[in-house]
Parts: C-alpha cells; sequence; structure tokens
C-alpha cells in the first residue's frame, strides 16, 4: 500500500495524472484486500478526482466498481447498488463486455442479497458465449432462481439448467464448489437422494475448511431424509462441536438434531435443539450487515417453524410454540433491517463502525488459519493445539460485540422488543400456521394462548364462543392462505373491529407519539385527477403540508415526513412485484419511488398513514410462511396504523373511503373505529370496494 501510495505522488510531481490514478487504484485494491474499507473508499475518492480531468472512461468505470465491491461488502447497500448499476452503464458505454459481465454478475448478487431476485435474473439473462464468463453466470443465475424458487416453483428447473450448465465451462476451484453445492440442494429440496449422493462423490475430500462443514450439514439432511436417525444426528454434532462452525452453520446444524430428536421421541432434547437453533439463528439475522444468507436460508426457517411448533404442542405447551413461530417471523423483518442499519449510521459512528469491522474480520481469519493449522497438525498435538483456540473465539466474540455495540447505539433496531404482547381487556389475536396438511391455529387473549387444530374455509370456528365481549381483533396473516378474509366475513356484521399485524410482538414496541403537522402528497405522477382532488380536500380538512404533482419528489417526501407526522396521507399510484416484495414502493414525482429500504433507513416517526393508491397494501409471499410489504415498514418506523389496499382501486371509490374514514370525529386516536365506520358505510351504499381496504397496526 504505501509503495502504491508512493508511486501515485511521484506520477503526481510528474504530470502523469491517469499513472497516478491508477497507482491509487491498485492502493485502494490492497486496502480493500487487507479489509480497511474506509481507507479504501477514501483513496478511491482521490482517484476519482484525478480521472474527473482525464475523461478516462475505461478506469472511472473500474472505479467505480471496486468502489460498488466495497460499499457491498460493509453493508452500504443502496450505495453499492447506485454505483453498480453506473458502473454496468459505464461498461456499455465503452463496450468493454469483460468489465461489463463482471459488473453486472456482482449487481445481480448483490440484487438478490437484498431480496430482488427478478431484477437479478433480468440481468442475467444474456449469457457470454463460452468459456470461464459463461460458467461464473451461469452459476450465479442458478443460486439465484434457487432463492426464488423458494416461494415460485417454477424456477426450479431454470436454477438446476443453469447450474447443471455451469459445470461444463467452471475451470475455478471454488466457483466449481459452489455451483455443485446448489445443486445438491436442488436435489435435497427434491428429494432427488440419488442425485445428491452422485454429486456428493464429485466433491474434492480435499476441500477447504469451510466446505467440511457445508458438506458435513447435506450429509446430515440426506440421513435424515433418509431415516439414518443415529447418522444424521452424529453428523449434526459433528458440525456443533467444530470451533470454526458459524452462526448460520450451527443454527442449520442445530434444526437438523433437533429433528432427528423428535424423530427418536425425545421432546425435551428436541426442543433444548430447537430453541438453540433459533438463538443462533437470531445472531446469524443480526450477522447480516456482514455477510450473504445462505440460497435456501427460507426453506431452512420454515422447517425450523414447524419443527418448534410441533415440539411445543407435542409437549403441550401452546404459549411456546405461539411465541416461537411469532419470534421466526419477526427475524424475517429483522433481516432486512440489518442490512440497512449501516446507512443510518452518522458520519463519525460510521468510521468507528469500519474500523471495528476491520478488526473483527481481522481477528476472525487469525482464527480461521489457526484452526486450520490444527486440523493439518499430527494427531496426537492436535488436541492441545484445538485447546489453544479458546483466547482466539473470544478475541472472535469481543470483536463482533464492539462491531455491534456501535450499531446498537447510533443505529437501533426498529426491532426492540418481539415479545408477544400482554392484550388489553377485550382485544384478541389470531395467527395460524399449515404444516404436514394441518391448520393450526393459535388465539391470545390477555396472556392466555389457546391453540386448535382448524380449517382454511373457517378458522375463526374453535374461538367463535371467545368473540362475545371483543372489541377488537387483531390478526397476524398466514400467507399460506387469507386469514384476513376468513376474519372479516366473520366479523363483518358485529361491532368487532379489526386490524392486521405482521407479527404479535408489535404489539409490544414502544409506541413514540408523533406531534408534526399532517403531510399530505397528492398525485406525484400527475395522472390521477381524483387523487389530487382527495389530496386538496384533506389538506384543506386538516392543514400541514401538501406537496401535490412535481412538488412530491423523493427528497421532498422525505424531508416532510422526517419531523413526525401525526398524518400521512398518500393519494397516488403504489407498486409491488409479488415476486420481489422488497422492491414494494410508492410512487413520487419524475419516475421518483419511496421505496420499503428507504422507509427502514429513514424510520420517520408517523402516527397515522393512509396510502390511498392501488395495491399499497399488497404483501408479496418471501415463503409458505412469511410476507412483507410497504405497511411493514411504515409500521416497523413506529406508525400507529397503516391503511392501504390490496388491488386496483378506482380513484372515486377510493376517495369515498377517504371522506368517509376523516369523518369520523376520532380517527386520529381510534383509527380502527374510524376505519370500519367507512367500511359500514361502504357496505350499506351497496359499494363493495370496501373490501379492498385493509387497516393494519394498533387500533
Amino acid at each position: 500500500t504505501l509503495a502504491y501510495r508512493e508511486a501515485a505522488r511521484l506520477a503526481g510531481e510528474m504530470g502523469e495524472i491517469g499513472e497516478q490514478a491508477g497507482r491509487l487504484r491498485a492502493a485502494a485494491w490492497t486496502l480493500y484486500r487487507q479489509r480497511r474499507f474506509e481507507e479504501a473508499l477514501t483513496v478511491l475518492s482521490d482517484a476519482a478526482d484525478r480521472l474527473t480531468s482525464m475523461q478516462d472512461a475505461t478506469a472511472t468505470a473500474r472505479s467505480v466498481y471496486m468502489r460498488g465491491c466495497i460499499e457491498r461488502e460493509t453493508g452500504l447497500f443502496r450505495s453499492a447498488t447506485r454505483s453498480l448499476r453506473e458502473a454496468v452503464a459505464n461498461a456499455e458505454s465503452i463496450a468493454d463486455e469483460s468489465l461489463r459481465a463482471t459488473c453486472v454478475n456482482e449487481l445481480a448478487t448483490l440484487l438478490s442479497d437484498l431480496g430482488q431476485h427478478r431484477d437479478a435474473l433480468d440481468l442475467l439473462k444474456e449469457t457470454p458465449a463460452a468459456g470461464p464468463a459463461r460458467g461464473r453466470r451461469l452459476t450465479t443465475r442458478g443460486w439465484i432462481a434457487s432463492r426464488l424458487a423458494q416461494t415460485t416453483p417454477q424456477y426450479l428447473s431454470l436454477a438446476r439448467r443453469s447450474l447443471q450448465e455451469a459445470m461444463d465451462h467452471l475451470s475455478n476451484p471454488d466457483v466449481r464448489y459452489s455451483a455443485l453445492i446448489n445443486l445438491i440442494e436442488l436435489d435435497l429440496s427434491e428429494a432427488r437422494y440419488e442425485n445428491v449422493k452422485r454429486n456428493l462423490a464429485r466433491i474434492d475430500p480435499n476441500a477447504a475448511d469451510f466446505g467440511r462443514r457445508e458438506i458435513t450439514l447435506i450429509e446430515g439432511t440426506l440421513a435424515l431424509r433418509t431415516r439414518a436417525f443415529e447418522a444424521a444426528g452424529a453428523l449434526f454434532e459433528e458440525v456443533l462441536r467444530q470451533p470454526l462452525a458459524t452462526h448460520e452453520e450451527r443454527w442449520r446444524a442445530a434444526l437438523g438434531a433437533a429433528q432427528v430428536a423428535q424423530a427418536q421421541g425425545d421432546l425435551d432434547k428436541g426442543i433444548t435443539l430447537a430453541n438453540q437453533a433459533a438463538a443462533e439463528l437470531k445472531l446469524s439475522s443480526r450477522q447480516s450487515a456482514v455477510s450473504d444468507a445462505r440460497a435456501t436460508w427460507l426453506a431452512d426457517r420454515k422447517r425450523l417453524i414447524e419443527t418448534i411448533v410441533r415440539l411445543h404442542l407435542e409437549r403441550s405447551k401452546p404459549a411456546e410454540a405461539f411465541a416461537a413461530l411469532d419470534a421466526l417471523r419477526a427475524w424475517v423483518l429483522e433481516d432486512l433491517d440489518a442490512r440497512l442499519r449501516v446507512e443510518r449510521l452518522p458520519a463519525i459512528e460510521r468510521s468507528a463502525w469500519f474500523a471495528a469491522q476491520a478488526a473483527y474480520r481481522h481477528s476472525r481469519a487469525t482464527l480461521d488459519a489457526r484452526a486450520r493449522a490444527c486440523s493439518r497438525s499430527p494427531s496426537d498435538e492436535r488436541p492441545a493445539c484445538e485447546a489453544r483456540l479458546g483466547q482466539l473465539k473470544a478475541d472472535v466474540t469481543g470483536a463482533f460485540d464492539t462491531m455491534y455495540a456501535i450499531l446498537d447505539r447510533a443505529a437501533p433496531s426498529a426491532l426492540t422488543d418481539a415479545r408477544p404482547p400482554t392484550l388489553p381487556a377485550k382485544r384478541a389475536l389470531i395467527t395460524a400456521v399449515r404444516f404436514e396438511g394441518r391448520t393450526v391455529a393459535f388465539w391470545l387473549q390477555g396472556t392466555q394462548v389457546q391453540v386448535a387444530e382448524t380449517t382454511v374455509g373457517d378458522p375463526l370456528a374453535p374461538f367463535a364462543d371467545r368473540l362475545s365481549g371483543l372489541d377488537h381483533l387483531y390478526i397476524v396473516s398466514a400467507t399460506g392462505f387469507d386469514l384476513r378474509k376468513a376474519a372479516r366475513d366473520a366479523l363483518a356484521d358485529t361491532a368487532i373491529t379489526w386490524s392486521e399485524v405482521p407479527f404479535a410482538g408489535l404489539l409490544a414496541q414502544p409506541q413514540v407519539e408523533a406531534r408534526g403537522a399532517p403531510v399530505v402528497i397528492a398525485d406525484p405522477a400527475s395522472d390521477l385527477q381524483h387523487a389530487r382532488a382527495e389530496g386538496r380536500a384533506v389538506h384543506d380538512r386538516l392543514g400541514g403540508a401538501l406537496l401535490i404533482g412535481d412538488q412530491a419528489t423523493r427528497g421532498a417526501t422525505l424531508e416532510a415526513i422526517s419531523s413526525g407526522a401525526r398524518l400521512l396521507h398518500f393519494a397516488g399510484h403504489g407498486a409491488l412485484d409479488a415476486e420481489s416484495p422488497w422492491q414494494a414502493h410508492l410512487v413520487l414525482a419524475n419516475g421518483e419511488q419511496l421505496t420499503l429500504a428507504d422507509l427502514l433507513v429513514a424510520q420517520p416517526i408517523l402516527g397515522i398513514v393512509v396510502l390511498s393508491g392501488c395495491e399499497t397494501g399488497v404483501r408479496g409471499a418471501l415463503s409458505s410462511q412469511h410476507a412483507v410489504g410497504l405497511p411493514d415498514a411504515f409500521l416497523l418506523s413506529g406508525a400507529r396504523a397503516v391503511i392501504a389496499t390490496d388491488r386496483v382501486v378506482p380513484d372515486a371509490d377510493a376517495r369515498a373511503f377517504v371522506d368517509h374514514f376523516y369523518k369520523h370525529p376520532d380517527w386520529a386516536t381510534r383509527p380502527a373505529t374510524a376505519f370500519h365506520s367507512a367500511v359500514r358505510a361502504l357496505r350499506a351504499a351497496g359499494n363493495p370496494i370496501w373490501t379492498a381496504f385493509r387497516l393494519m397496526g394498533r387500533a
């Protein structure tokens, strides 16, 4: 690094600006490989300043690509996305196909890590003609398709085809190994066990240490699925004993061991291991800001949910089953929040985060190297060598805790309390889960949990006698069927109000009261006449800030809602790709967007949020147990309640619903009462559009 910097200084003195910029890029790359990320970004910025006057498009493209790689690895995911998109555009402008292919692969990987699988696959439609570049592209496409296949099974064939073809073009052993592991996991998901055995036999037995644990997990899963329980248990326990096993590997091993114990009838051991898996999963989720999730993480989480619920129910512990189910649903949102927390850091704390992150990675690399050396030492020396790893493991734990202490202090998680709530009198909560052809419903009232098997057609039936005396019902929807519609139909002719929450623990979150003036955003795309009139009418009634048409830019919107508005009323277009629900957004002026990620980074303190636009309340399925949408982001930011729609709604009908809602005198303090007053008014008028509106949050 010092040599490159000195060379850059000398080149600058001689007026060789291009050479100076090149040496600075080399210094930045060296710093990047040393995990000195903040320094690397600073040096890259210096190189970019030199290139501004040079108009060297190739050097600029490479610098921007490098910046995107560093930003991605440090947790600055949105900045990385912008940089990598710019790098792709630059590579296209200079017709550098090799650089473009590299940039596209990196961008696609990042987008998939953020849940934007469809956009990632669209980038990978074209594949290089032949050679390693084609193999890398097909590998990337294959594992992204395998992620998407968790919710959309028709992508399985694309995943399999891509990975199988990739093997014919790959020479790099690490990339071949990655492609083969993903292919094996696809075989496991489809119960193609003979294929799993054949592909396992293709793996070099002297694979890197990190690969051995992955292989052991696969062998354990194969033994479990083929009912070789003793062998499976031994393999999972082997991973749990490994000093270098990551939290992700440990939770998957603990889950497998729990399933073995359950199959063997040892329920106490099973629940202990399942709880260990859940605890390790929480730590793995916390690490999402500095590590990538495994392609099949959602499928594993589904198995963890089913295992914990079944074990607790078999032990007649419904409250524990409910709490575990709810916590696992909350962690899906924690994953996204973890990936965005770094972007909330102020400049000084971000610098401290970079330094602590570098220290953590250094201590981890030291432990990895020492453990690999132990594994290669003579067998009689190995126990003593491994015993000396204890201090290094403590160093890694301490460095990790130091790193996250910075993040917890300066950019705390949006989720501060995921415990099930204690509900007030006359309120209850219902949720359900489906597995093995069964539908199991949970009813929470006060602190008591009741569980019953039920049906998709009438999930409330076991609790019909408990409805009398209620004034409000919270619904945690199951994505396998429409629990909200079932509850709504059952309660439509009663005085009981209802609202949805993404998980029960949200109701235990502390509530910060928003006292700022209302913010009204109307017709940002300038194509909805009724929405514009609706916005003006709401503003005339309530006052506050009005952003209409071209005024409603992304910057102006974020600034307006940052002051703690007690109401955000949006009348315009919403958008959601059901196959990439993290991409949910509101359409703003000039083609800009207010995204789910924007909201989780900004975390505006809001009171009531009314999203009077088409599909603003749609929640896309992440798996058979998880869904997410824009309302989740508002609720996690602290909004009291969100009103939105689950389909296309004509402008005039949206205006009618909104008018009825705001006519109620208690809309700001009792949104559920005002919401259901509007529902009853539209029902009485014979307008079925009321079924498109949904209320999420507190009553």
